[in-house]
């Protein structure tokens, strides 16, 4: 190896540096050993192998950036009030050729819903619901008409 004896004072642009103890500045490895590149060697390719992970780390693509949000929480009661719910509405359907018998009747006046729906059951019942739905939750009524004949599915 070459070294650099630093007990001589460096004359660098003109001003002169000298060392109280002797250190040694290690240049490049001598060719003469065999082992002299091994290290040198090894470095080398360390140095290669981070410099490439970097690389990669570096040109992985960021995540993209959501322009969704999380909605933003409302507290307390809304500027303007909307106009109180109100409609109503019914159908039936009933076809004897395919023993089908079912409707549902509806009518809702702000937050208070009350309605019905039945339905022919395969066994010749008929099942009607009643159900009034408010701010005490959903209730429904259930009950079951007999049928006065043999005609179910």
């Amino acid at each position: 190896m070459y070294l650099l004896d630093t007990n001589q004072p460096l004359n660098i642009a003109r001003k002169s540096l000298s060392f109280e103890y002797p250190t040694h500045i290690y240049i490049l490895p001598s060719i003469s050993s065999p082992y002299s590149n091994l290290y040198t060697v090894s470095s080398l390719m360390a140095a290669i192998i981070l410099a490439a992970l970097l690389v990669i780390v570096a040109a992985r693509p960021e995540p993209p950036v959501s322009s969704y949000g999380a909605p933003v929480p409302v507290y307390g009661q809304p500027a303007e009030e909307a106009a109180p719910v109100r409609y109503k509405y019914a159908y039936h359907v009933k076809d004897h050729e395919k023993d089908l018998d079912f409707g549902h009747k509806e009518e809702r006046n702000g937050y208070d819903t009350m309605g019905e729906y039945s339905v022919l059951l395969p066994d010749g019942r008929t099942m009607i619901v009643t159900y009034k739905a408010d701010k005490h939750g959903y209730r429904p009524v259930i009950k079951f008409i007999q049928p006065s004949q043999q005609n179910g599915y």
